[in-house]
């Protein structure tokens, strides 16, 4: 068997989001062409192709952590020999509408294979994963002290976002929706900041009478908030003026 293209430099060469979250990790053995390979696919869009739905070759999981610098030397010494041994008992057979893979006479050795790879093999792993970005920087609280602030130009987000994401796979950690998430979300706690550090303003309004109220939901569906005033103001114009922040 040829797994030449399971070289990898980082253990976390193959994991990947989508909008699904991680995508699955699969080893692929194409006993057709007599290669292992692994791919990275969201297995409920992308679907399965031909050759593999008439089994031709398989597909099976390996752990969300598996450690891809590590894997072409386990898959060498335990999958490779036991699959160069299966290779000699494959036929590829016409079942009177498609060519299909089959072991002739060793069924239940292939199904003893296929049943280890799936419930048994102990791949190598690293200890890392995939994190959103939010609970990655502890809701910000994992920032050092000065790094945003409000004043950071969209420039140093984006120099910090980068950062930020090429440190955690030092950690081997994927930051899910990678550079692009990271520097969505430091805008967004870059804007709380703003807003706690802006101090209320002063208006000064000439009236005749003031009450107090706290603002409750609107009816039903309803987007908007609501206040009720005496009846005595219905048709006098009124200030509104919010003294609190926004929660």
């Amino acid at each position: 068997m040829n797994t030449s293209s399971l070289i990898y430099e980082s253990p976390i060469a193959l994991i990947d989001c989508d909008r699904d979250g991680p995508r699955e990790i699969l080893l692929i053995i194409d006993w057709e062409e007599q290669t292992i390979t692994a791919e990275t696919r969201n297995t409920r869009y992308d679907g399965t192709p031909e050759y593999r739905f008439h089994r031709r070759g398989d597909a099976y999981p390996l752990p969300p952590t598996v450690d891809a610098s590590a894997l072409k030397g386990w898959v060498d010494e335990h999958i490779a020999p036991l699959a160069d041994h299966l290779a000699t008992l494959y036929k590829k057979t016409w079942d009177g509408n498609n060519y299909v893979g089959r072991f002739p006479g060793h069924e239940d050795e292939k199904e003893g294979f296929d049943a280890w790879l799936v419930n048994s093999a102990r791949y190598p792993c690293h200890d890392g994963g995939v994190w959103e970005i939010d609970e990655w920087l502890d809701g910000g609280a994992a920032l050092a002290r000065g790094e945003l602030t409000p004043t950071t130009t969209p420039e140093e987000i984006n120099y910090l976002a980068s950062s930020i994401v090429d440190n955690a796979a030092l950690e081997n950690v994927v930051v899910c929706g990678g550079k692009d998430a990271t520097r969505v979300y430091l805008l967004e706690l870059q804007e709380a900041m703003r807003e706690d550090a802006e101090p209320p303003h002063v208006f000064q309004v000439a009236g005749y009478e003031m009450v107090e109220k706290t603002a409750r939901p609107g009816v039903g569906t309803s987007t908007s908030a609501r206040l009720t005033l005496p009846k005595d103001w219905a048709g006098c114009r009124v200030a509104i003026v919010r003294l609190e922040k926004k929660r």
